[in-house]
Formats: structure tokens, sequence, C-alpha cells
């Protein structure tokens, strides 16, 4: 009442923002939609600035998706404002990724239903928050940040908006990132993708475009995807990369064997892992089966999106923090590449080695393109190919095709070096990988076996990284040998290197399993130097064990960690 009588005299504009917001939370706390409505439509009267949007969405998304939806498309109905100036406001109002996107779909829509024909900004701003929610759908949709705002209802966005996206100009990086968002959604997504690309014209179909569809094709594990995409590119007169021709190679060495045949070994890997087939596709066909599940997922595309799309210079807008879990991986779109499936036992069964080695075959008829195009490998063939050797067990070929790396004037980078040290874990030459790391961290010691073996050349010049410790810390700690493994954990934290958490709780399972208790303690120590958090595997095993052998929290804190 009191505002409807403050309407009534003109005097709206005097009340402050955050006693709007109190009123507006106040209606949807006592359930009076109408009441609620009423003040949506008011406040769009008085062409509020986007602080003032801020604070009124900010307050109404706890509540959920349906009363933000229609606050949102009221605001944009009743405003006596530009329709496409309140929705672009609103869009930039939103307080974090996830309801950015879902402002962005609710404000296009209504500008629809207005019959208004969105501008190529409206557009860019609404591809660009839908493409940034699905990259940090994993950091926020698994807590209640934007309960209703599924993976699929993103996934769904993007598709019904990419066609006039592309029709009304949006800019190619932002076609570039949904293709590859689109590509790596399901087995058969390619297929619409390369629709897309048909509505753009011959001219603007760059081998950027067609990349996207592979790597999205090959994250997925749709290598049948990744050659129609090829031969796509063939049809319109574009020449293959070695980046795309990378993508295929990485395809295949990363698949997962197919849930049927997985389930047959004995040496299936300890811990469950993303590595793992899903049953749901165990109808497939076997070059179709998923490598690893779509959380992990990350673009490097979206470095170049977020100063042109999202932020506004005049409008002071709060971006939401990204954890650094959550950044861009700059090593590879295609996966996480500390996943524990890069350490996990390859199972070697009659069935699982015929997959290999067909994966093989497929990576060995890729290089056959290289050359073909005249076309030069680089450091990400080579380690991708040792992957792909690896898996298949031709070891011997391995350890050949590093030695050619090396005379076709191609130094190693550290996952060069760390697929050579897995080579070599995975066919028992421990002391040949230890060969390898200890000519990354001591020169000497390079320029001494390089004498002898050109292999080990340049290893010296390795910016190292975490995954290099990893693989023995791994290797060690599921071989029982857990003193060497925390040798390696103290190496890596003195480099001033964390590990992710799935590291820290398959060691501290192992030592709880072991009973070893002072190396427990001293983990855990670690653990608080590094400021590593926890996840729920380490958290339940460090509150077993502990209160088995009653550790004190006390112990596990050090004043002196200058060791670390």
């Amino acid at each position: 009442m009191f505002l409807r009588y403050v309407q009534r005299i003109g005097a709206m504009k005097a009340v402050p923002n955050d006693l709007l917001s109190k009123f507006v939370v106040r209606c949807l706390s006592e359930h009076k939609m109408s009441d609620f409505e009423w003040i949506c439509v008011a406040i769009a009267g008085l062409k509020p600035g986007i602080r003032t949007w801020r604070t009124i969405i900010g307050n109404i998304t706890p509540i959920g998706k349906r009363v933000v939806t229609t606050a949102v498309h009221l605001a944009i109905t009743a405003s006596e404002e530009e329709e496409e100036e309140m929705a672009l406001k609103l869009i930039r109002a939103a307080p974090n990724s996830i309801w950015r996107a879902l402002i962005s779909i609710v404000a296009l829509r209504a500008l629809q239903e207005a019959n208004i024909s969105a501008s190529t900004a409206v557009y860019n701003l609404v591809l660009a928050s839908l493409l940034y929610a699905w990259k940090e759908r994993k950091a926020l949709l698994n807590s209640s940040v934007a309960p209703g705002v599924s993976q699929e209802f993103l996934a769904q966005g993007i598709y019904r908006n990419i066609e006039m996206a592309v029709t009304v100009g949006v800019d190619q990086p932002l076609i570039t990132v949904a293709l590859l968002a689109m590509s790596s959604n399901s087995p058969t997504s390619y297929k619409k993708c390369l629709e897309i690309l048909e509505t753009i014209q011959p001219e603007q179909r760059t081998v950027e475009l067609y990349a996207a569809i592979a790597r999205g094709c090959a994250f997925f594990g749709t290598t049948k995807g990744i050659w129609t995409t090829l031969a796509a590119m063939e049809r319109d007169n574009i020449t293959p990369t070695v980046n795309i021709l990378n993508i295929i190679i990485a395809g295949y060495a990363k698949r997962r064997l197919p849930s049927s045949i997985l389930h047959e070994q004995h040496d299936v890997p300890p811990y469950p892992t993303d590595s793992m087939s899903y049953p749901e596709f165990e109808e497939l066909e076997q070059h179709d089966v998923p490598p690893y599940p779509t959380d992990s997922m990350s673009y490097p595309e979206f470095e170049e999106l977020e100063q042109p799309y999202l932020l506004s210079e005049s409008e002071d807008i709060v971006q939401e923090p990204y954890s650094e879990e959550h950044n861009v991986d700059e090593q590879s779109a295609l996966e996480d590449p500390d996943s524990i499936s890069h350490y996990s036992p390859i199972p070697h069964g009659a069935r699982a080695m015929g997959f290999y080695e067909r994966n093989l075959k497929h990576i060995q008829y890729t290089w056959g393109i290289f050359e073909q195009y005249d076309l030069s490998p680089d450091q990400e063939t080579y380690a991708e190919t040792l992957h792909a050797l690896t898996n298949a067990q031709k070891y011997d070929e391995g350890e050949d095709i590093i030695g050619q790396m090396i005379n076709c004037g191609i130094v190693h980078d550290d996952y060069t070096a760390f697929r050579w040290i897995a080579l070599r874990i995975t066919r028992g030459d421990i002391s040949g990988a230890l060969n390898i790391f200890d000519s990354i961290t001591n020169s000497s010691r390079c320029k001494a076996l390089s004498l002898d073996d050109v292999r080990y050349s340049g290893l010296d010049t390795v910016v190292i990284s975490p995954r290099i410790f990893v693989v023995f810390i791994h290797h060690y700690a599921t071989s029982r040998n857990l003193e060497n493994a925390m040798v390696f954990l103290r190496a890596m934290h003195k480099h001033q290197l964390g590990a992710r958490p799935w590291v820290y709780a398959m060691l501290l399972k192992e030592l709880a399993m072991a009973d070893c208790r002072d190396l427990f303690v001293e983990l855990m120590k670690h653990m608080l130097a590094v400021k590593s958090v926890p996840n729920e595997e380490a958290m339940e095993v460090i509150k077993r064990y502990s209160a088995h052998k009653r550790i004190n929290p006390m112990e596990t804190t050090d004043d002196n960690n200058d060791n670390f």
C-alpha cells in the first residue's frame, strides 16, 4: 500500500534501491505474486540504472528461476525505455554467469514476443552469456547457485539461438565456441553443426569453425563425426591444418574402452574415474564411445570473449570471481590434463588390445594426411601418438618416435616428457622413467645422458609441471611404495607446484590403508601448506582415519612451513 501511495503522488524515484528491493523480497516471501508483478512494472517505469536492477535481481535469484523469469519479462514489456536497451541492461545486471544465461534467454524471448528483431549486439551478448555459463556449469550447477538452470537448459538455449545468431552476423569467435559446445553435447550433434555451417557464406567458412566441430567430436568420442567434418572441409576446398589433424590424433589416443570391454578386464582401475565409459552409451558404435564426461571440458577460445561481450566500460559491471580450478585450461580443449585417467592402469585383454590397435591404425592414417598436405607434426602430434602407442603396448615404437621427434628438430615440452615417462612406467622401466625426470631437473644429468642417447636432448629446458610429479606419485602410491610417493610429493611442493584434489585423496587413501600414521599426518600438513581443499573422498578418509587413530587436528599444523 505504501508504494502504491508513493506512486500516486509521483515520488517513486525518491525511494532508495535497497528499500525497493526489500519490498520485492517481502512480496515474494509472503507469496503475494500480484504485488510482486506490480512492483516490477512500477520499477520499470522509473527507467532505473543498472545498479538498481543488479540489487533487485541479486535479491530475487535465491528464490528461483520462475520469479526471475517473471521479473525480467515484465521489466522489458512494461518499461518506458527502448526494449532492447532494457534487455541488455538486465542481462548485464545478472549476479553470475548462470543467471546471466537464464536472463539472456528470457530477455530474448520477450523481445521476440513483442515482434522486435534483436540486433547483432543483443545476440552477441546472449550467445556469449550462454557459452560462459556452459563453461562454468561444473563450478556452479553442482551448487545451489541457480536451481532449475540445468546443463540441458543451457544446451537448448544454444541450439535454439545459434542459427538466428549466425543470420544476424554475430562475431565469428562466438560461432566457433558455440559449435565446439554443441558438437561435444551428444554423438550426433556434429550433424546439426555442419548444417549450421551450410548457412554461412562459403568465403566465411574458416578452418577454425571446422576445427571446433572436430574438437567437440573428439572430446565426446564421436570419431565418425571427426571424419565427416574432415570430408566437409575437403568438399569446401579448405586445407587441413596441423591443429585439426592433432585433434583427430588426440581423439583416438584418448578414447576410452567401451564398458562392455572394460567390464571383462581383471585390471580395471582401482578408483572410480572420469575415464570410465557410461552404460547408456553401450549401444553406440564402438567408435562413438565418449572418452570423458563433458564436465571436464574447457575452451581456450573463451579467453577472448570476456572483454568485448560481457563488460561495459560505462556501467561498472562486477564480474563474479572464477576459481583457479575452473580457469580456462591452456593445454587442451579435449580434457582435463591432470585427470586421473592419465595415470590409471590400462586394461589389456584381447578385445582391449584390438580396440587400442584399431585406434592406432587411424592415427597412422592421419600421419599420412600430414605427408599428403606437406604439414609438419609438432610436439602435440608426437605426444598423442606416444599416448596411443603406450595404450597398444607398442613400447619400442614409442621409444623410436621420441628419437624421430628430436631428429626432426622438435624439442621436448612437458607433455612429450610426461608421455615418455608414462610409457616407461607402464612397461615397468622405472629406472628409465627416473632418467627422464632427472634430465628435466638436472642439467648436468641431461647432458651426460644426451651424449649416449639423443632423445634426452633438451629435457633440461622443459618447464616442469605437476603432472610430471603426479605420474610418479600415482605409480608409487598404487604400488604401495608410499615413502617414494611422498618423496615426489615433497619435491613437487618444493617447486611451488600443487596437484588436483584427486591426487591428495588417492594418496591419503593409500596411506590410511597401509596404516602409515606419520606420513598421513605429514600429508595433511602439506595440504594445509599449499592450501589444497580436500574433496569429498579425501574428507571421508581424513574423518575415518583420524577418528580411528585419534589424530589431533593440532598435529596437522606446523608453524614452520619452509620445507613446503
